[in-house]
């Protein structure tokens, strides 16, 4: 099937309030958007890391998504990733299941209140603290080590 016949939909606030757009997406798009899963996906694998912090700000600097949207597309490609690394991670012997499950209730619970502080957030707020938190976390990293 050719890529032109692939399509995402985004929604934009109009006069009537929400309303679905659909946009197609060319042959470059469908390659990026491929190109920008398999790097996520390789750095979920290897650091547990990739929809935070490859897609969304990708998402974001490439297509005409806002920060939110990105956001929220990031988390839905980013499911079935996660649960391959995981159960990679699993067969290895590195995951810690009592830890995770632990984490996993205060994620889901963070996750809600977060998206919904995201939905309203005013412009430039999500960019803003998705920079400050990876400067934080990448300055922490680099000097543990």
């Amino acid at each position: 099937v050719p890529a032109k016949h692939y399509w995402f939909r985004q929604k934009s606030q109009g006069e009537g309030g929400a309303a679905e757009q659909r946009q197609p997406m060319d042959a470059s798009r469908v390659a990026l958007l491929a190109a920008t899963g398999g790097l996520a996906g390789f750095a979920s694998g290897l650091l547990g890391i990739g929809g935070g912090t490859v897609v969304s700000p990708v998402l974001a600097l490439f297509t005409d998504l806002p920060q939110v949207s990105a956001v929220a597309t990031s988390l839905a490609a980013m499911f079935v990733p996660s649960a391959v690394a995981l159960a990679t991670h699993h067969q290895l012997g590195n995951v810690r299941p009592r830890m995770g499950a632990v984490l996993a209730v205060g994620t889901a619970a963070g996750a809600f209140v977060g998206a919904r502080c995201a939905i309203n957030a005013p412009d430039g707020a999500l960019e803003g603290a998705f920079g400050g938190g990876m400067a934080f976390l990448g300055l922490r990293t680099l000097l543990k080590s």
